[in-house]
């Protein structure tokens, strides 16, 4: 089963899911710097400035430093395996192998603390014919267009999220392709 496609739209898919991903990696590495610096202050600066009656207090801000480095360390690691954007899983499947994505759905959260809306963003979730699973978060001005473009691009894959759909995923993740023949046939009919 090929699907053949306006290359525009192909280009557009791939265009987007890349800036989210380059996106996600920039936060990740920005949070990293910002923790190593908190961490480094914490362990080195500010707990050896405390009084010497307060060692349990050097103690907790040590250990605070420490699991904030392991947290600075985690976030670098994640953001090393984004390095080259199109070796992300979900854009390499669009590009080469379009037929493994069986289902896709969305999920928005909207935070806003204190009544002020900070972003506005969408987490795609892609989930794949070996049970495996990503996900992409995109500008919510993005969305709309790019699921319409997935549809497009991936006739075969179901879309939209509801609890058959998930237990059809946890049985047997083929059991989500859709024939797109029988479709066809059912729209001439």
């Amino acid at each position: 089963m090929h699907v053949y496609l306006n290359m525009e739209k192909t280009e557009n898919i791939e265009k987007v899911i890349l800036q989210s991903v380059r996106r996600d990696r920039n936060q990740q590495v920005l949070y990293g710097f910002l923790f190593l610096f908190l961490s480094g202050m914490l362990f080195f600066r500010w707990s050896e400035n405390l009084p010497q009656e307060m060692p349990q207090t050097n103690i907790f801000l040590k250990v605070i430093a420490i699991l904030l480095f392991g947290f600075t360390t985690y976030l670098f690691y994640n953001a090393s395996r984004l390095i080259n954007a199109a070796n992300h899983k979900v854009a390499y499947l669009l590009k080469n192998d379009p037929e493994k994505i069986v289902w896709v759905y969305t999920y928005r959260v909207v935070p806003m603390p204190f009544g002020i809306k900070f972003t506005n963003m969408v987490t795609v979730f892609f989930r794949f014919l070996d049970g495996d699973g990503d996900e992409v978060r995109v500008k919510d001005s993005e969305h709309d267009k790019l699921l319409e473009e997935l549809k497009n691009k991936l006739p075969h894959a179901c879309f939209g999220f509801n609890n058959e759909k998930e237990q059809l995923f946890r049985v047997n993740p083929a059991m989500l392709i859709k024939d797109i023949d029988d479709d066809k046939n059912r729209r001439k009919s």
